[in-house]
């Protein structure tokens, strides 16, 4: 996808009616938005900016205790509620800057995390309140940009600038985070044959796809590291544990989450509180 696009969750339409994720990651960290993000939420009414995908996103700021600031109301509340929930209120205080929301049934985005340009270790979520009526997709969309905050956060990237990520398939990781464990394991093997982390055109990854799709959970999934990690991640918390790990490459990647006690505790966490949730298969 073409620089200086936006990493978005994405709706598209197949066939079946199915449904797909979509979010383009790039580099060392995700790509700023098209959108200004220098707005400040004030108890008059919260902030709006314009964002070319969506129109006007209505922007609130996250205070220190995971509350928004001006306080909402409506769906923009119950979004963020379950949002809050997904990746519990501490981490929301500690790792989300703005919480942003547009409606527009046209676009085929759903929602966003980007890393925030005012502090590294800050993020912003964008959703669009279009998609937000199917509770079922919006949690698991939710999940899957937990998986990215989760993947890409401190202690997880590295942010000295030599790395090369865009000329590879892997993503600019400190040793032993969990992308790099998983490039090495699942994604190293494949060579110069793998999508770029910091997005291939359509083209490619679907050729890619087409080429080893019994690897993937889904077509999107071969999109590069960040986004197989994140799809991965979202299918292990709404499928059972593979019974035998070593049946396919599939059922080993959903295996290698159960091999993180992290997050397994954080499966059992999402599914204590949120009741069965399953994984749709695109």
């Amino acid at each position: 996808m073409p620089h200086p696009t936006p990493p978005r969750t994405r709706l598209f339409s197949a066939a079946a009616g199915a449904l797909a994720l979509l979010i383009a990651l790039s580099g060392c960290s995700l790509i700023e938005p098209e959108t200004t993000s220098e707005v400040v939420g004030t108890e008059e009414g919260p902030s709006t900016v314009e964002d070319d995908e969506l129109g006007e996103l209505t922007v609130y700021e996250v205070d220190e205790a995971g509350d928004l600031v001006p306080a909402a109301s409506g769906i923009d509340l119950e979004v963020w509620e379950m949002f809050r929930e997904v990746i519990t209120p501490e981490f929301a205080a500690e790792r989300i800057l703005w919480y942003q929301v547009g409606d527009n049934a046209d676009s085929d985005f759903l929602a966003w995390v980007i890393e925030s340009d005012e502090d590294p270790e800050l993020w912003n979520l964008a959703v669009n309140l279009a998609g937000a009526e199917d509770r079922d997709l919006l949690l698991l969309t939710l999940i899957h940009e937990y998986a990215h905050l989760l993947s890409m956060g401190p202690g997880q990237t590295d942010e000295s600038g030599d790395c090369e990520a865009e000329m590879a398939s892997a993503a600019c990781t400190d040793d032993g985070a969990y992308l790099a464990d998983y490039h090495a394991r699942f994604w190293a093997g494949y060579g110069d044959e793998a999508t770029a982390y910091n997005g291939s055109d359509e083209e490619d990854v679907a050729a890619f796809y087409e080429a080893y799709e019994d690897d993937f959970v889904s077509e999107y999934a071969a999109t590069n590291l960040g986004e197989d990690f994140a799809e991965v991640f979202t299918a292990f918390v709404g499928e059972p544990q593979p019974t035998d790990p070593g049946a396919s490459v599939v059922a080993e990647k959903i295996s290698y989450m159960w091999e993180q006690p992290e997050l397994v505790e954080i499966r059992d966490r999402l599914r204590a509180e949120f009741g069965d949730i399953t994984w749709v298969e695109y």
